[in-house]
This record gives C-alpha cells, sequence and structure tokens, in this order.
C-alpha cells in the first residue's frame, strides 16, 4: 500500500482560540519510505489512498504524556493523554 502525508505548520498563537494551519506541501509514501517531523509546529495528516492495506509506524525520541488532537471540521484542538507501555516485553 501507500499512504499520502499532507505536512502543515500552526500560525496561531496557541492561547485556546481555534487553531490555525498552513499546508506545506504534500508527499506519497511507499512500502520501506521513511518521512519525519522537525519541530514542536509540524503536524501530518496520514491517509490511506490506495487499494490495499496500509501500515504507519511512529517513534519518538522519548515518551510523549499529552498531545494535541485537531478536529479539522470544527476547528476545535483537544489535549489526550497518551498511555504507554514502557517495559513491552519481546515475546
Amino acid at each position: 500500500g501507500r499512504l499520502d502525508v499532507d505536512n502543515f505548520e500552526r500560525d496561531d498563537e496557541s492561547d485556546g482560540s481555534p487553531a490555525v494551519f498552513r499546508k506545506t506541501g504534500s508527499i506519497r509514501i511507499g512500502n520501506g519510505d521513511l518521512d519525519h517531523r522537525l519541530g514542536p509546529r509540524e503536524l501530518h495528516r496520514v491517509a490511506n489512498s490506495s487499494e490495499s492495506s496500509a501500515f504507519s509506524l511512529q517513534l519518538y525520541a522519548g515518551p510523549i504524556e499529552t498531545y494535541s488532537v485537531f478536529e479539522e471540521r470544527s476547528g476545535v484542538r483537544r489535549l489526550v493523554t497518551a498511555t504507554c507501555d514502557l517495559e513491552l516485553p519481546l515475546f
């Protein structure tokens, strides 16, 4: 499969008002391809545009305890608390 990635940057002041985003580009990721984020104001939307299954594995330098989710239709941003098991068994 393949994944289409739309990249955005946040242009508002993060003061609780509706979030404002600016699209900075798009790429198509195929089997074995890599993509990355450079900073906390860079955002992305990933969609499977193929007729077959496609998976995305997201890796971070350290645990992320909370992150923002943006509801595109309403313009509402909400904070989400992540759950993480740092001691994953190998088998």
